[in-house]
């Protein structure tokens, strides 16, 4: 019995000294979007920041590619040992955005998405992708019963990224418990400042165009931000909020259409 010892002694000590942290993914999950996140460019008219989609699918090949080691890091990570409720928040964000980069990385070149190649329906959402443990989860699967059920806010919807120019753009780190709020707040005011897939202001007419999730999102968004006017008075400049507060009576609103286009650099249009 005490040779078998000893093996399994060795066997544990040759572990991955952060294995099943939570910490570890987020190191790793920093690096990746260090290595491939972009500066914003322009693909279809639509501002965004965009990501080397092909030099992460090159890599990727690779067994021991960051990508890859990102990926077993968030398989392994022990959701246990998420010790707030905003650290699960953040985790499973980060979790739902590197699940649609998985779903880049396994089929592109594409231009969506939504392409057949990923989906014969063009509804890639409910494929089931990765998860913890023995349990692989989809899109649909993480924001839903992960996120939305269990917290109810409404800055979800925006954060959680299908690679898409119409999304909000991801910021350059991870999102982290300990400062989700300032985070998630802050993608909501760049998104609304970026008139090409936010907000749009008419004020000579009093037309208001808004990202299509208004519409998709619109009763959680109520009752989370107070809908339309509770998220410009929360999120836009003052000035912007008085001339709404003074107009809001006479204002309309259209939604902007959803641009399903790859934020992949491949698709940006050259600097001029």
């Amino acid at each position: 019995m005490k040779p078998l010892l000893l093996i399994a002694t060795l066997a544990l000590s040759l572990l991955p000294a952060h294995g099943g942290d939570p910490e570890h993914f987020d190191t790793l999950y920093a690096e990746l979007l260090k290595a491939y996140r972009r500066p914003p460019a322009v693909i279809e008219g639509t501002r965004t920041v965009v990501f080397d989609f092909k030099s992460m699918t090159d890599d990727a090949k690779d067994k021991d590619s960051l990508f890859a080691r990102t990926l077993a890091a968030f398989e392994g990570s022990d959701t246990g040992l998420l010790k707030t409720p905003d650290d699960e928040k953040a985790f499973w964000i980060n979790a739902y955005n590197l699940g649609a980069v998985k779903l880049v990385v396994e089929n592109y070149p594409i231009r969506s998405i939504r392409d057949r190649k990923v989906s014969l329906t063009s509804y890639p959402w409910s494929k089931p992708l990765i998860g913890t443990g023995n349990k692989r989860l989809s899109l649909e699967g993480i924001e839903q019963d992960k996120l939305l059920k269990r917290f109810k806010d409404p800055r979800i919807v925006f954060a959680v990224n299908c690679a898409t120019i119409s999304c909000p753009d991801l910021p350059a780190e991870p999102f982290q418990g300990k400062t989700l709020d300032k985070q998630l707040d802050a993608l909501m005011r760049d998104y609304l400042a970026n008139p090409t897939k936010g907000l749009r202001i008419n004020r000579e007419t009093g037309e208001i165009q808004i990202s299509w999730i208004f519409e998709k999102h619109e009763d959680l968004i109520r009752e989370g931000l107070g809908g339309i006017p509770g998220t410009i008075h929360r999120y836009l400049d003052p000035a912007t909020c008085e001339w709404y507060k003074q107009h809001e009576r006479h204002t309309t609103v259209k939604y902007l259409k959803h641009d399903w286009t790859l934020n992949d650099t491949a698709l940006a249009k050259p600097s001029e």
